[in-house]
Protein backbone atom coordinates (compact mmCIF):
# COMPACT_ATOMS: atom_id res chain seq x y z
CA UNK A 1 0.00 0.00 0.00
CA UNK A 2 1.11 3.52 -0.74
CA UNK A 3 1.61 5.98 2.11
CA UNK A 4 -0.38 8.63 0.23
CA UNK A 5 -3.53 6.60 0.70
CA UNK A 6 -3.53 7.26 4.43
CA UNK A 7 -3.11 10.84 5.60
CA UNK A 8 -1.47 9.85 8.85
CA UNK A 9 1.33 8.06 6.97
CA UNK A 10 2.25 11.01 4.77
CA UNK A 11 5.40 12.89 5.67
CA UNK A 12 5.18 16.58 4.95
CA UNK A 13 7.95 19.13 5.26
CA UNK A 14 7.02 21.82 7.76
CA UNK A 15 8.09 25.22 6.39
CA UNK A 16 6.40 27.21 9.16
CA UNK A 17 9.71 27.51 11.06
CA UNK A 18 11.62 28.80 8.02
CA UNK A 19 13.31 27.13 5.09
CA UNK A 20 15.07 23.79 5.52
CA UNK A 21 18.80 23.85 6.29
CA UNK A 22 21.14 24.50 3.37
CA UNK A 23 24.43 22.61 3.57
CA UNK A 24 25.74 23.42 0.07
CA UNK A 25 28.40 25.81 1.41
CA UNK A 26 29.67 23.42 4.07
CA UNK A 27 32.88 22.57 2.21
CA UNK A 28 33.75 26.20 1.41
CA UNK A 29 36.70 27.71 3.30
CA UNK A 30 36.06 29.78 6.41
CA UNK A 31 35.63 33.51 5.85
CA UNK A 32 38.40 35.89 6.83
CA UNK A 33 38.22 36.71 10.56
CA UNK A 34 38.00 40.33 11.81
CA UNK A 35 41.19 42.34 12.22
CA UNK A 36 43.27 41.20 15.19
CA UNK A 37 41.54 37.81 15.33
CA UNK A 38 42.34 34.37 13.91
CA UNK A 39 40.61 31.01 13.50
CA UNK A 40 41.44 28.35 16.11
CA UNK A 41 40.57 24.66 15.70
CA UNK A 42 39.81 22.54 18.77
CA UNK A 43 40.70 18.93 17.83
CA UNK A 44 38.71 17.46 20.74
CA UNK A 45 35.36 19.03 19.81
CA UNK A 46 36.25 19.57 16.13
CA UNK A 47 34.90 23.12 16.39
CA UNK A 48 36.35 26.32 14.95
CA UNK A 49 36.37 29.51 17.02
CA UNK A 50 37.66 33.04 16.46
CA UNK A 51 40.25 34.11 19.03
CA UNK A 52 42.48 37.17 19.46
CA UNK A 53 45.89 36.97 17.81
CA UNK A 54 48.63 36.16 20.33
CA UNK A 55 51.40 38.66 19.79
CA UNK A 56 55.06 37.75 19.94
CA UNK A 57 57.52 39.36 22.36
CA UNK A 58 58.93 41.48 19.49
CA UNK A 59 55.58 43.14 18.82
CA UNK A 60 55.03 43.73 22.55
CA UNK A 61 58.37 45.52 22.73
CA UNK A 62 57.31 47.65 19.76
CA UNK A 63 54.53 49.12 21.91
CA UNK A 64 51.60 46.97 20.81
CA UNK A 65 49.42 45.89 23.73
CA UNK A 66 47.69 42.49 23.71
CA UNK A 67 44.96 41.37 26.03
CA UNK A 68 46.25 38.82 28.55
CA UNK A 69 44.02 36.04 29.82
CA UNK A 70 43.89 34.19 33.12
CA UNK A 71 42.94 30.52 32.90
CA UNK A 72 40.40 29.28 35.45
CA UNK A 73 39.63 25.57 35.78
CA UNK A 74 35.91 25.19 36.42
CA UNK A 75 35.18 23.38 39.68
CA UNK A 76 31.89 21.66 40.57
CA UNK A 77 31.24 24.36 43.19
CA UNK A 78 31.74 27.30 40.76
CA UNK A 79 28.84 29.43 39.57
CA UNK A 80 28.76 31.94 36.75
CA UNK A 81 27.77 34.74 39.11
CA UNK A 82 30.54 33.81 41.56
CA UNK A 83 33.20 33.85 38.83
CA UNK A 84 31.95 37.20 37.55
CA UNK A 85 32.19 38.71 41.03
CA UNK A 86 35.60 37.15 41.69
CA UNK A 87 37.18 38.36 38.43
CA UNK A 88 35.11 41.57 38.09
CA UNK A 89 33.78 40.72 34.62
CA UNK A 90 30.27 40.80 33.18
CA UNK A 91 28.56 37.48 32.41
CA UNK A 92 28.07 38.56 28.78
CA UNK A 93 31.79 39.23 28.28
CA UNK A 94 32.73 35.91 29.93
CA UNK A 95 30.32 34.02 27.65
CA UNK A 96 31.56 35.81 24.52
CA UNK A 97 35.24 35.13 25.22
CA UNK A 98 34.66 31.45 26.00
CA UNK A 99 31.96 30.77 23.41
CA UNK A 100 29.09 29.42 25.49
CA UNK A 101 25.60 30.58 26.36
CA UNK A 102 23.36 30.39 29.39
CA UNK A 103 24.37 30.33 33.02
CA UNK A 104 25.14 26.61 33.26
CA UNK A 105 28.91 26.15 33.65
CA UNK A 106 28.56 22.46 32.79
CA UNK A 107 28.07 23.59 29.17
CA UNK A 108 31.13 25.88 29.31
CA UNK A 109 34.70 24.81 28.52
CA UNK A 110 36.52 23.04 31.37
CA UNK A 111 39.11 25.84 31.45
CA UNK A 112 37.74 29.37 31.10
CA UNK A 113 39.72 32.28 29.67
CA UNK A 114 39.26 35.44 31.75
CA UNK A 115 40.76 38.76 30.60
CA UNK A 116 42.92 40.66 33.07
Amino acid sequence: MDGAQYGWRMQKIDHSHGPPADYRNLRNPLPHPPKGMEWHHNPETKEWTIEPVVQSEDSKEAGLVSEIYIEHTVLPTDTLQGLCLKYKITPTKLRQINGFSGSNLHLAPAVLKIPK
